[in-house]
């Protein structure tokens, strides 16, 4: 029984841009949708500020002034703290706690919402001077969006004007009785964004996307991340930190770089995937001077990075003094080099080692400071002679397929628990929201267990990778996590039906459905042990073929068809059923194209036949629907261009241990 349909038993299991894109054909970033809302003269609201308020709150006064009339139908006016009257009531009053709370520090982003008479508010919280985008508190700003949300009906579903849901008719304005605090389960909650944009020039051009309108994007989803009380910038830095040394360093400072099985310090991968000699005392020094540099005049940031390049699996240092750091009886992995693969024990502890070293080295200048690294490839399991030091963060990366194969999310869970109970702290690093082609998909409820799971094993930290613009296929777990991120102890059960009344309205109970039938498919590859998560990228869309099709994929059309025909009446519920079609239509063309890459006839012919025919029908699609939000066409369209390069030599592999080179 799914996790939906078995609700009963599971229990409580930026700016305000205003971007305005043109419209395209289908689901689009599409053109602002004028609300027009019955504003009143006779009813007005103060919203009170500080005289000097900093970047947040008067953002905050942005955003309430903004969506506070039309929500509430009421006109809004402004006022500075001196200027303001008593008499000027009703008030909303930012940033300054009423006069008879004693100030209480309070937790990162947290805040206090407290109405102190009928028709007077206040919202206030941890607030800090620097950009609104940056790293700095911004505690009323969220505060303000909590108002909104729970008081005045707003929601932001996706991003760009048409995500928002605005009550229609408006609601009367809510003081009375107002009265809460809040503060975020995690310091840092970021769903990384952007990558999507790092795809070849050539394939940009051939998917007729430009950089004007990519940049748009980019920000109107950090948009939707702030109203969502997400992180948009990082507070630590666990990220790979020696991308552009061999450019830099390599002819000065040879013996800075990895010595191979060869006996030589050469280049075996690309640049930006070298590897070091960390037991080297100049890299450990010029690492805490680099990390140091990088931060710059940022005061947030609590970490430097001394995480190795990625290729996790490939071109470490092989020289004696980096070798005897090793555990011998440490899990075996499968690592490569230009003399090919060969078995080698995990290299957790000589990265281990590295990083406390680092660490000791920065506390010299810097005792406020994490140093971060990956237990990721060749060092994710934990390790076996050493501790990490407290002052070293570990951002456990979370393999991209474990909602797929039982057996992956079993291990990686188990993996992540043992490193708990070695020290540090931890950054939950999840690559799970990596599926690819735009797969629709419903893993929520495993979702949220494993975010449990990582605050209550101490993880203060999050960054999942990444939110990509696949919203009719995606966007419930996008939203999905972003409430979950800020209190981990919300049932979910109330997450996803405050969701489904807000996105669908009238057919709420038929997408109930709809997301059940997904998530089923789901849990049926999760169970079934058909699929190993080590060959997801390539061997994956076997299963995806096996699972979506024949009357599974016509029973989810049905479902929207019934959806949208209870909603018209219903705006948002349309444009939402718009996204899921076109994520449908997309995801049926990519399954059209699978079902002949995989269908195990060697050799592939891509210039003629059924292959090629299945490959420009989807690429004219992608074509035609340069801004769709349903499914991000460069990623897809990138995505699918590597796949079908490795498909020419796939070979199902045989299941075994989690050894992914990612």
């Amino acid at each position: 029984m799914t996790g939906i349909r078995r609700q009963r038993r599971v229990g409580n299991v930026v700016s305000a841009l205003g971007f305005v894109l043109s419209r395209c054909a289908g689901v689009a970033l599409i053109c602002v949708e004028l609300v027009i809302t019955s504003v009143a003269a006779d009813r007005v609201v103060h919203v009170v500020l500080p005289d000097q308020p900093v970047d947040s709150v008067g953002q905050a006064g942005d955003e309430l002034e903004n969506y506070l009339a039309k929500a509430t139908g009421h006109r809004v006016v402004r006022v500075s703290g001196t200027a303001w009257k008593a008499s000027q009531r009703p008030a909303i009053v930012l940033g300054t706690s009423p006069a008879n709370v004693a100030q209480k520090p309070f937790a990162r982003d947290g805040y206090a919402i407290q109405a102190v008479a009928d028709d007077l508010l206040h919202i206030w919280g941890n607030d800090a001077a620097g950009a609104v985008d940056s790293a700095a508190p911004k505690g009323t700003l969220y505060g303000v969006y909590d108002y909104l949300k729970e008081d005045c009906g707003v929601r932001w579903l996706f991003p760009g004007p048409l995500g928002e849901v605005v009550p229609n008719p408006p609601l009367p304005l809510k003081i009375r009785g107002v009265s809460r605090t809040s503060a975020p389960s995690f310091d840092q909650r970021l769903i990384t964004t952007g990558g999507w944009l790092e795809i070849p020039e050539d394939l940009k051009t051939k998917f007729n996307r430009t950089e004007k309108f990519d940049q748009q994007l980019l920000r109107q989803h950090r948009v939707w991340m702030m109203r969502n009380r997400l992180s948009t910038k990082r507070l630590v830095d666990a990220n790979h930190a020696f991308v552009d040394w061999w450019e830099k360093y390599h002819a000065e400072h040879p013996d800075w770089f990895a010595m191979h099985r060869h006996g030589k310090r050469d280049l075996i991968t690309k640049t930006h995937m070298v590897k070091l000699c960390t037991t080297n005392p100049e890299v450990i020094r010029e690492t805490v001077e680099q990390g140091l540099a990088r931060l710059g005049n940022n005061p947030w940031m609590k970490s430097i990075s001394a995480s190795p390049n990625d290729s996790s699996l490939t071109g470490f240092c092989m020289c004696p003094n980096c070798r005897k750091l090793d555990a011998p009886d440490a899990i075996q992995f499968t690592l490569r080099d230009k003399q090919g693969s060969y078995q080698y024990p995990a290299m957790t502890d000589r990265h281990v080692v590295f990083w406390n070293q680092v660490a000791i080295e920065l506390s010299k200048q810097r005792r406020d400071l994490l140093v971060g690294g990956y237990a990721y490839g060749s060092a994710h399991t934990p390790p076996v002679k050493v501790k990490p030091l407290p002052n070293v963060l570990i951002g456990y990366v979370q393999h991209a397929a474990v909602y797929w194969d039982i057996d992956a999310h079993q291990e990686e869970r188990e993996c992540f628990n043992k490193w708990t109970r070695h020290g540090g702290t931890f950054l939950w690093r999840p690559n799970s929201l990596q599926i690819g082609h735009g797969l629709p998909t419903n893993f929520i409820w495993r979702l949220s267990n494993d975010i449990d799971n990582a605050q209550k094993r101490g993880a203060r930290y999050v960054a999942y990778d990444q939110l990509v613009p696949h919203w009719g296929s995606m966007g419930h777990i996008y939203y999905f996590l972003a409430e979950r991120l800020w209190d981990v102890d919300k049932p979910v059960q109330e997450i996803w039906k405050e969701y489904l009344q807000a996105a669908y309205g009238p057919a709420r109970e038929t997408m109930w459905n709809y997301f059940a039938l997904l998530e089923e498919i789901g849990e049926g590859i999760f169970n079934s042990r058909t699929l190993d998560a080590v060959s997801w990228r390539q061997g994956g869309e076997i299963a995806a073929v096996q699972a979506y099709s024949g009357a599974r994929w016509t029973r989810l059309k049905q479902l929207l068809r019934e959806a949208r025909a209870k909603s018209a009446n219903y705006p948002m519920g349309l444009r939402m059923l718009d996204m899921h079609d076109e994520a449908l239509e997309f995801f049926e063309l990519q399954l059209a194209v699978n079902q002949k890459l995989y269908d195990r006839s060697r050799p592939l012919d891509f210039s003629k036949g059924p292959l090629a025919d299945a490959i420009a029908t989807r690429d004219a699609w992608l074509v035609n629907h340069p801004r769709s939000l349903a499914v991000s066409t460069s990623e897809v369209g990138h995505l699918a261009n590597q796949m079908q390069r490795v498909a020419a030599s796939y070979v199902p592999s045989p299941r075994g241990k989690l050894e992914v080179d990612e």
